[in-house]
């Protein structure tokens, strides 16, 4: 206490005496609760690590029964001044004492100890809220280990708060946004909240699945080199925080299949932080799908906006000349032999590629052209066919 007095004594003279010298001090920034995204050791059923981070104290996280030690993780998106951890239980449970250390770290591997393992009492008389102040500490993961529990078998935590100073805000991402106006696919929506309200621009409309797993896929309409992808929700306090469980898919132009671009996992939706996720991604796609799994705020994913961010990759650019045939004039009873050129101005090869030729006449014939240019450096081929 001594200290603490001496500390804001010296910090008062010091403010005066900047003052008397025309100075102002710079306000340093502001300790706010930190967005986090969060994942546990184990989870038992429904009660997944999502629930301790959606806002809400009657929800909660569970780890599997009977097996200790167990974990709960913030993932802070970036290393940020951490100086207090609140961990609350449902209000109207009974007391119990949960013995556990809080952790942190720079990287997710390597781990030291922030506050020292001890027994940390939930009592409905102090609205089974512990709160945990400590000297700042700059980490990206907090981690909440719990070693035992006396009315339960296992971790339990309703809400686990990180607080901290919120630093700079991040800067905008990189590129443009490809998805903007763009076509949209969908599993399926409820009432009129439809797959175009998420590439609209606006906040204020949105997309929401009917019911889990549900998926939203933007068709960029060419192959994009991605640099992130961006998920927005309504920045109205009315819409309260919540944690949503998606992947992020991505589908090359021409490919079939989709593949995992941003493993499944956790993000936390905080009106007090814009309700905006930034989900950093390094791939090539045409197609960029959001699959969803859970949403501890509604039973169905969603989304206000949908943003792809990147450039668009460079690609084959495909023209065709001196089409001939023979015979000049034909009838519809002659064998026609048809020859093109094809000339590739783009920086990349264009792979095996199809020119379809339609023949005027009562009855009109397709006749197609195949050719392969797998050296970026050839850029002209010719093929023929002949077809009764």
């Amino acid at each position: 206490m001594k200290n603490t007095l001496l500390r804001r004594a010296v910090s008062a003279a010091l403010v005066t005496a900047l003052t008397l010298f025309g100075l102002t001090p710079t306000a340093g920034a502001a300790v706010v609760r930190l967005s986090a995204n969060l994942t546990a050791s184990s989870n038992n059923g429904p009660y997944g690590a999502g629930n301790a981070g959606d806002g809400n104290q009657g929800s909660y996280w569970e780890s599997t029964n009977n097996v200790f030690p167990q974990w709960i993780q913030a993932d802070l998106g970036a290393a940020k001044d951490v100086s207090k951890v609140v961990l609350r239980l449902p209000a109207n449970w009974e007391q119990r004492t949960q013995t556990l250390v809080v952790q942190g770290s720079a990287n997710g591997s390597q781990f030291s100890d922030i506050v020292g393992s001890r027994g940390q009492v939930f009592s409905p008389g102090s609205n089974n809220t512990v709160t945990l102040d400590f000297a700042a500490t700059s980490v990206r993961y907090v981690r909440v280990t719990i070693t035992a529990n006396t009315a339960w078998p296992a971790g339990q935590l309703s809400e686990f708060e990180v607080h901290g100073e919120s630093g700079p805000v991040d800067p905008p991402p990189s590129g443009d946004d490809l998805a903007a106006g763009k076509p949209v696919e969908e599993s399926g929506h409820v009432h009129n909240f439809v797959p175009a309200n998420a590439v609209d621009g606006n906040t204020g409309t949105y997309w929401e699945s009917n019911g889990f797993p549900g998926h939203l896929t933007a068709k960029l309409g060419a192959d994009a080199d991605l640099s992130s992808v961006v998920v927005k929700l309504n920045p109205d306090p009315i819409w309260g925080a919540r944690t949503q469980n998606f992947e992020v898919l991505g589908r090359e132009a021409g490919a079939t299949a989709f593949a995992t671009l941003k493993a499944r996992a956790d993000y936390r939706f905080d009106p007090a932080g814009g309700n905006s996720v930034t989900i950093p991604v390094t791939a090539r796609a045409s197609d960029v799908r959001l699959h969803f799994y859970s949403n501890t705020g509604a039973p169905g994913g969603q989304v206000a906006e949908f943003q792809v961010f990147g450039a668009t990759a460079p690609g084959p650019d495909l023209t065709v000349t001196n089409l001939t045939w023979t015979p000049a004039s034909p009838s519809e009873a002659d064998a026609i032999r048809l020859t093109a050129t094809v000339r590739n101005g783009g920086q990349v090869a264009s792979g095996a590629t199809s020119v379809n030729v339609t023949l005027p006449s009562k009855g009109a014939r397709d006749v197609t052209l195949t050719w392969q240019s797998s050296d970026p450096r050839v850029v002209t081929a010719t093929g023929e066919v002949t077809r009764p």
